[in-house]
């Protein structure tokens, strides 16, 4: 099962809160982050890795015919034609990335979107705003018969109520918290469906399977034993 966007973004902002700004913050976040490996910090990428190792996938680009194809050591090509990218961090500890196509620059502010899969790619310079999707998932509509009934009101078997609106709205009134946020389903190339729960920031993604009713919904982690049961 892929990785999760949002996972790695995590690494670098977890180091991006532990220094100050200045003038060369990305030197001064992926030093931190090289202390933190030497110091015996298993698992720790350098910030600027952990956003390479993230954008390292086949791209489409929402209301437009490009692909972008892109590695984890900068490299990359639009369409088939080669370009190389950098990925740092500004004086206010936003993800940036540098474009350099055909000696043409763009600079894009980087986040993550609200299905907890795509990369919204804000124009800094020498383009106009992007929305990036992994080109190995579907994303369905709710009128598609592999999505059809997911929205409403779910319960759990503690009470929780998961609220599931036709705008991918999520709201969730839960026994201990309530919570808000937004949701997406997908079918990926082997024919899985997910859903991804995005909920303060967080990225919760499950394999899903109805009953024939379509009032029982069955969620499994895709990298876990956890298995849920909602019922409506």
């Amino acid at each position: 099962m892929k990785k999760r966007l949002f996972a790695l973004l995590v690494a670098a902002m977890l180091c991006m809160t532990m220094v100050a700004c200045g003038d060369n913050n990305t030197e001064n976040v992926d030093e931190l982050a090289s202390s933190m490996q030497d110091a015996g910090a298993a698992g720790i990428l350098t910030p600027s890795e952990s956003v390479m190792g993230a954008m390292a996938k086949k791209w489409i680009v929402v209301d437009s015919e490009d692909v972008y194809e892109m590695t984890a050591d900068g490299k990359g090509t639009k369409n088939g034609e080669d370009f190389t990218y950098e990925c740092g961090f500004n004086k206010d500890n936003k993800i940036t990335m540098h474009i350099t196509l055909d000696k043409a620059e763009e600079i894009y502010l980087v986040s993550t979107d609200a299905t907890g899969y795509g990369v919204n790619l804000k124009a800094v310079e020498g383009a106009e705003d992007k929305i990036f999707l992994p080109a190995d998932l579907e994303f369905l509509a709710l009128d598609d018969e592999r999505a059809a009934g997911i929205t409403g009101t779910w319960t759990d078997v503690s009470g929780n109520l998961y609220m599931l609106g036709e705008d991918f709205s999520l709201v969730i009134d839960g026994v201990k918290n309530d919570s808000e946020g937004t949701y997406s389903v997908v079918e990926n190339t082997e024919g899985t469906l997910l859903i991804s729960l995005v909920i303060n920031g967080s990225s919760f993604e499950y394999e899903y399977t109805f009953n024939d009713a379509k009032d029982e919904l069955t969620l499994k982690g895709p990298e876990s034993d956890y298995v849920a049961v909602w019922n409506k």
